[in-house]
C-alpha cells in the first residue's frame, strides 16, 4: 500500500510538472506571435510612411505637429503636377542632425549654427522646413549678385541657395514645378529669411509675373553697375577659360562682327540699359519691396549696403565692421563669419579680374550710347551714380 501511494505521488508530480513546462512553453510562444504580428503591422507602416514621404530611409521619417508654415500651398500650373505631401517639408533625422555640423556639410543648406548659434534663436518648438524665397536678388548679371549674396549670408537670420536657381528663365527648369522650386531651398527656421539669387530674372517677364502672382510680397534686391564697366566684365567673364592671346576682340560683345557697326541689340549691350527691365518690376510691385544698390557702392563700403539690406528684410541690425576686412592684395573686401576658427572668405579666382582697356574710341561711342540711359534710371531710382568715365 505505501509502495503505491509513492508510485502515485512521483506520477502526479511528473504531471505537474510536464503541465507546467507545457504551460511556459504555450505563454513562450503566444508571446513569439504577438511580438511577430506587431513588427509586421511597424514595418507595414513604415513602408506606408516611405511611399508617402518619397524618403527610401523609412528611419528617417518624422511626424511633426502640422503648422501652418510646413503646410504652404504651391502656386499651382494646370500643365505642371504639383501635388505634395505634408512629408516633404519635414526634414529627416540626418538633416536636422547636420544643422550644426561645420559649413562644408551644410552649405546646401545655408545653415551655419555651429558659428553662429550664439547670435540666432530659433522659436521654441520650431523645426527648420524647406520655405519659398522670401526674397531675391534679380540682377543685374555681373553687377556684384555673387558678392551681395555672400556677404548676406553671413547674417545668422539670412539662409541662401548657393547656387543660381534660374527657375523662371530656364524652360525645362520651369516645367518642373513649384514642388522642384521648393526642394531646392534650404531648411530655415520661420524667424529666418530664405533667399536666392538669379541674376537674370530682372531681364524676365515670367519672372516677374509669377513672383508677383505667387510672392507679392517677396523682397527684390538688384544691382547695377556702370553699364560700360558691366560690359568688359561680361567679356572676361564670357571667355575666362581662353588664354589672353586666344580671346576675340572684346568688340564681339558689343559690334556687329559682319557690318563693323555698333549693335544696340546685343545681349551685353542691351542688359546694361537698366531703366528699361527695372522699370517693369517698379510697376508691378510696391516700390518698398524692391531694394536697389551699385556694386560700386558694395565694393567700397560693404557695410553701409548690408546695414540697408538688414533694414530692408526687417532683420536684426548684426553686421558690423568685424565682419570685413580690405585685402590689398586683391583690392576687394573679405568677410568673416561670427566663429575665430574660421577662415575668411575672399573672391575666388573667377572673381575680381584685372579689366583690360577699350579701345578709346569704342569707349568713347559705349559711354555715349549709355549715357541718356543712365539719366533715365537716375531719374527713375530718384539717385544718381559716377558712371562717367574718370
Amino acid at each position: 500500500m505505501i509502495a503505491f501511494i509513492k508510485l502515485l505521488r512521483r506520477t502526479i508530480n511528473s504531471f505537474l510538472t510536464s503541465l507546467v513546462f507545457f504551460a511556459i512553453l504555450a505563454v513562450a510562444v503566444l508571446m513569439w506571435g504577438i511580438s511577430t504580428h506587431m513588427s509586421v503591422r511597424n514595418i507595414g507602416k513604415l513602408n506606408a510612411m516611405k511611399r508617402s514621404s518619397g524618403n527610401d530611409d523609412a528611419n528617417s521619417y518624422i511626424e511633426t505637429p502640422s503648422t501652418t508654415e510646413m503646410e504652404t500651398s504651391l502656386p499651382v500650373r494646370k500643365e505642371v503636377d504639383n501635388s505634395f505631401t505634408h512629408s516633404q517639408f519635414v526634414p529627416d533625422k540626418s538633416e536636422q542632425q547636420d544643422i550644426n555640423a561645420p559649413e562644408e556639410k551644410t552649405q546646401n543648406k545655408g545653415l551655419n549654427l555651429r558659428s553662429r548659434q550664439e547670435y540666432f534663436i530659433p522659436p521654441p518648438d520650431d523645426v527648420p522646413v524647406r520655405r519659398f524665397p522670401q526674397a531675391v536678388i534679380i540682377g543685374f548679371g555681373k553687377c556684384g549678385t555673387r558678392a551681395m549674396l555672400t556677404f548676406l549670408s553671413l547674417h545668422p537670420y539670412i539662409v541662401i541657395h548657393h547656387e543660381e536657381v534660374h527657375f523662371y528663365t530656364d524652360d525645362k527648369l520651369y516645367a518642373k514645378g513649384y514642388k522642384w522650386y521648393l526642394n531646392q531651398m534650404p531648411f530655415s527656421y520661420s524667424n529666418q529669411v530664405t533667399m536666392e539669387k538669379s541674376p537674370d530674372y530682372v531681364c524676365s517677364n515670367r519672372a516677374r509675373q509669377e513672383i508677383a502672382e505667387h510672392f507679392p510680397d517677396c523682397k527684390l534686391i538688384v544691382l547695377v553697375r556702370n553699364p560700360v564697366v558691366r560690359i568688359v566684365s561680361a567679356f572676361l567673364q564670357r571667355f575666362r577659360f581662353k588664354e589672353t592671346t586666344q580671346r576675340p576682340p572684346m568688340n564681339v560683345m558689343y559690334m556687329n562682327t559682319k557690318t563693323n557697326e555698333f549693335n544696340p541689340n546685343a545681349s551685353a549691350v542691351d542688359v546694361g540699359i537698366f531703366h528699361k527691365h527695372l522699370s517693369p518690376w517698379l510697376r508691378t510691385f510696391s516700390r518698398d519691396n524692391i531694394l536697389v544698390v551699385s556694386d560700386e557702392d558694395l565694393t567700397t563700403d560693404p557695410l553701409s549696403v548690408l546695414k540697408r539690406a538688414e533694414k530692408f528684410l526687417n532683420i536684426p541690425p548684426m553686421l558690423n565692421e568685424d565682419n570685413f576686412y580690405y585685402n590689398e592684395t586683391s583690392g576687394f573686401y573679405c568677410c568673416r563669419r561670427y566663429s575665430t576658427d574660421e577662415q575668411p572668405r575672399c573672391m575666388n579666382i573667377n572673381k575680381g579680374w584685372k579689366h583690360p582697356e577699350l579701345p578709346a574710341d569704342d569707349e568713347k561711342m559705349l559711354y555715349d550710347f549709355y549715357r541718356p540711359h543712365n539719366k533715365k534710371l537716375f531719374k527713375l531710382l530718384n539717385e544718381t551714380y559716377n558712371w562717367e568715365k574718370t
